[in-house]
């Protein structure tokens, strides 16, 4: 917070007149750890402890009034009394008027000192009491036992943070409730990790490592700002075996994670690493559906263009959702009317790439999600929408970089095997 105040500092502190005016302004006033102050005894700094602060607050209060008084204000001074540290066992080491004390004296004067700090008499007198008490008879201590793997919690984090390390030991299954994350393999290059995957909303990571009991091959990075439900590997034991619908979808995208685009097809893979998505970006997919718009208009607008998706953007082209006419059905025949909103049939906040971003790590994701069309945006930070990546156009620059796909026997593979359909 101080390092946005537009007041000047110096060595992380807001520099601050004898009467802790901050230096510059009238009417700004700083105490405490956050600010440079001067012990007109001494002429010294004053150092960030409590005895300080607390005397700068009374004083600042104090010259305050003085101010609205129209009377001169007061620089700060204080003669510092002692210092005292606790070390445990009942001892600490103290020093009071410069005399140094140690050992149980030093103890019973730091917890005298506290005590006094109490408000009102009878707070005082129950807390001495707790404390000789507590002197005669030790507290009672229990071991609660721990499960981590039991819990099921909800995690934050920012752009850039590690969700997971390579070589680590899942214990938790997660699953992503918004935003997205880069799957990043080890560095390729010094300062460079490798992403080979872009997970968004209801994907879920750490499966693997977790059922098989082994470390992470790969490394999890926040891409935005992400929220995950963390499940413990008891939890998820118990909820995949009663539920059939998550199992499943776990056997899936192991069975779909067992083979990637770098182990399946690696020229294809090495044609396409280092390629920026943005040589292969297309023009938007006009016209671009504003959130109130009918779920008539986009029926008429899949009628009238040959798109396969459509976007929805608000102002500034911010992309809000996506919606292919399967979604548009789909919501008809759930009972939606024709007049309903788009938002009722689209995909809220979906997987995006950027144009600065490696067209084989796109390539995996449209894979993964089994996408044709997947929305480019302005950068990773930004939701503003400047392009589309389609799938046609990454397999039309191998095939003309490369030529077919070869198997591991060298039969060549062509454009109706599973290298089409999975891209």
């Amino acid at each position: 917070m101080l390092e946005h105040l537009a007041a000047p500092k110096s060595k992380g502190r807001v520099e601050a007149e004898p009467d802790m005016r901050v230096r510059g302004f009238a009417n700004i006033w700083a105490t405490g750890d956050c600010a440079q102050i001067v012990n007109a005894n001494g002429g010294e700094l004053s150092p960030p402890t409590g005895q300080f602060a607390a005397r700068q607050g009374r004083q600042c209060a104090q010259n305050i009034i003085r101010v609205l008084k129209g009377e001169p204000t007061r620089p700060f001074s204080f003669a510092v009394l002692g210092q005292l540290c606790s070390i445990g066992a009942h001892s600490a080491v103290a020093e009071f008027f410069g005399v140094q004390i140690s050992g149980l004296l030093a103890w019973f004067l730091w917890r005298s000192v506290y005590l006094f700090k109490l408000p009102t008499w009878a707070r005082r007198f129950q807390v001495a009491f707790d404390w000789a008490w507590l002197l005669l008879f030790p507290r009672d201590l229990a071991h609660l036992r721990t499960r981590p793997t039991d819990r099921v919690a909800r995690a934050h984090y920012r752009p850039g943070d590690m969700i997971l390390q390579r070589g680590e030991i899942s214990a938790s299954f997660y699953v992503i409730e918004s935003g997205e994350v880069d799957v990043v393999r080890a560095p390729v290059r010094p300062g460079l990790a490798e992403v080979v995957q872009v997970l968004g909303p209801s994907s879920f990571f750490g499966e693997k490592a977790l059922l098989a009991h082994e470390p992470l091959a790969y490394s999890v990075r926040a891409r935005t700002t992400v929220k995950i439900l963390v499940m413990g590997r008891n939890v998820f034991t118990y909820v995949s075996d009663a539920l059939a619908p998550l199992r499943d979808a776990v056997a899936e995208a192991l069975n779909r994670k067992a083979v990637d685009l770098r182990s399946a097809y690696p020229e294809a893979f090495a044609t396409l690493q280092d390629v920026p998505v943005g040589k292969f970006m297309e023009a938007l997919p006009e016209p671009l559906l504003t959130p109130t718009a009918t779920l008539r208009e986009v029926g008429r607008t899949f009628a009238k263009y040959p798109h396969e998706v459509l976007y929805v953007c608000s102002d500034d082209r911010k992309l809000e959702g996506v919606v292919t006419m399967t979604d548009w059905m789909r919501a008809l025949s759930r009972g939606a009317s024709p007049e309903s909103a788009v938002t009722d049939a689209m995909v809220r906040h979906p997987i995006t790439i950027a144009p600065d971003e490696d067209a084989a790590a796109a390539a995996e994701v449209m894979r993964e999600y089994r996408l044709k069309n997947v929305p480019v945006v302005e950068n990773r930070e930004s939701k503003r929408v400047v392009g589309c990546l389609r799938t046609r156009r990454l397999m039309a620059y191998v095939f003309n970089t490369m030529g077919a796909p070869r198997s591991a026997d060298g039969a060549s593979r062509e454009g109706h095997d599973s290298f089409s359909r999975d891209a």
